[in-house]
């Protein structure tokens, strides 16, 4: 969703402004046993939600991990010279042991980069870090996040974003010969699926917070039954363990956010924890949302009008889900009837990405 090119065209149409009353900090909905947080600085910060005795290594890979000597946590001392991400390994008592890093990538150009690793399935397996990434546009990045990209082992890089938004505002990856960038789109290229800028601007002037809603609603509903030659694609490049691989919209939020629900579905996560790292996009982005959302009031924009495009809410995968019940029954049916995946297929995507 190019919610700056739709800023752009309310504002042209509207003269007066309008109020604006800053939303609350969203709060963090994705817990797990050990959230792990790398700040600007690199330095890593670690919180647990018992009180097990954990031992850990430390590497810059979860194969290189040495789980042969393991020191307490609390004797933990960060390597000052570490230029790379770097791979935890946990042992408590009962035996249980983990592989964990920070979920969010800090870049310079981008907000919403992520993994998906460390998610819990219901029947106790983990997905990989460092395997998967979903992320926001890949336009804005600098030199350094580019860096940063190869020093993660980014291989593929999935853009779901219309030939709009890709000519308009290209990956600034596309000519680097690193990774292997890939265009798949999901979503129409006008926003309204046709009739130009004109009849796009009648049309968002008659909108209103609920109308708004209904519209990223629907909008969230069609994208993996409308478009699911490309959700195709992108999990076939997964199941060819062409990892690790990034796949992108706009905001990281609405195409991208459907697709790690489906993924995360089929790989057996619990929907709790699905609808929970689907909002973790409200929390990452709420700067840069309530920024955008300040500056549109100087043009007359309702916040209450944009902030449902700007969000994303239960209800909008909500959606998504019933479209593809009604359509398939579940989600494994989906990859199988929808995508043509076979059990053999889903096995195998779920060797490669759990563990």
């Amino acid at each position: 969703m190019k919610l700056n090119f739709i800023v752009f065209l309310i504002a042209i149409s509207l003269a007066s402004c309008a109020d604006y009353e800053k939303g609350e900090q969203p709060p963090k909905t994705l817990t797990t046993e050990i959230d792990i947080v790398q700040n600007e600085t690199g330095e890593y910060a670690m919180n647990f939600q018992d009180e097990k005795e954990w031992k850990m290594s430390v590497a810059s890979s979860a194969e290189e991990l040495d789980w042969n000597t393991l020191v307490p946590v609390k004797d933990y001392q960060q390597n000052p010279e570490a230029t790379t991400r770097q791979f935890f390994g946990f042992v408590n008592k009962e035996g249980d042991s983990l592989v964990f890093s920070n979920k969010k990538i800090m870049l310079e150009g981008a907000h919403n980069f992520r993994d998906l690793g460390g998610m819990k399935t219901e029947d106790g397996k983990r997905v990989k870090f460092g395997m998967i990434y979903r992320a926001d546009k890949l336009s804005d990045i600098t030199e350094n996040d580019v860096e940063k990209l190869q020093n993660l082992g980014i291989k593929t890089i999935c853009d779901l974003r219309t030939t709009s938004e890709t000519t308009e505002e290209p990956d600034r990856i596309t000519s680097n010969a690193s990774f292997a960038y890939f265009h798949l789109p999901v979503g129409k290229d006008s926003l309204m699926g046709g009739g130009g800028e004109k009849e796009m601007i009648k049309e968002i002037k008659k909108f209103d917070a609920e109308k708004s809603a209904a519209f990223m609603a629907e909008a969230t509903r069609d994208f993996a039954v409308k478009f699911k030659d490309s959700y195709k694609s992108l999990y076939q490049k997964l199941n060819k363990n062409e990892t690790p691989l990034v796949y992108h919209c706009t905001a990281g939020k609405d195409r991208t956010g459907v697709a790690s629900a489906l993924l995360l579905d089929v790989l057996g996560v619990s929907k709790e924890d699905i609808y929970a790292d689907y909002l973790m996009s409200n929390y990452y982005r709420y700067a840069e949302n309530e920024e955008t959302l300040e500056k549109a009031a100087v043009y007359g924009i309702d916040h209450t009008t944009l902030r449902p495009f700007m969000e994303v809410r239960e209800s909008y995968l909500d959606e998504a889900y019933a479209q593809i019940n009604k359509e398939y029954s579940s989600v494994e049916n989906y990859f199988i009837e929808g995508l043509g995946f076979t059990q053999d297929d889903l096995e195998k995507l779920r060797s490669l990405l759990l563990y």
